[in-house]
C-alpha cells in the first residue's frame, strides 16, 4: 500500500492548515485553488480570474460547474482530481 503524500507548494498557502494537494499512490488531490495574485488579491470579473488560472483556452480542463458563496471577491475555484502513472 502506497504512503499518503502531503504537497506544499512555497508561496501558496490555505485559511485552514491542509495542504496544496495530496497524493496516495496514483491518486493526486488538490485543496481549493483560487485565482489569486502573488499580492493575495483577485481579478474582479469571472472571465478574467478564470483566465488567470487557464490563460491558454486550448488547454482549459473539462470541469462542472455551480453556484456557491466564496469568500471576498472570488467568483470561480477549482479542485483538481488526477490519476497519474506510477
Amino acid at each position: 500500500m502506497s504512503q499518503r503524500k502531503s504537497i506544499d507548494l512555497r508561496g501558496f498557502t490555505h485559511r485552514n492548515p491542509i495542504p496544496a494537494a495530496c497524493r496516495l499512490g496514483p491518486l493526486l488531490m488538490s485543496g481549493s485553488i483560487l485565482p489569486r495574485y502573488a499580492d493575495g488579491t483577485s481579478p474582479a470579473t469571472l472571465d478574467e480570474q478564470c483566465a488567470l488560472m487557464f490563460p491558454d483556452s486550448a488547454t482549459r480542463p473539462a470541469r462542472h460547474t455551480e453556484t456557491k458563496d466564496l469568500p471576498g471577491n472570488i467568483l470561480v475555484q477549482c479542485d483538481i482530481v488526477a490519476m497519474i502513472a506510477e
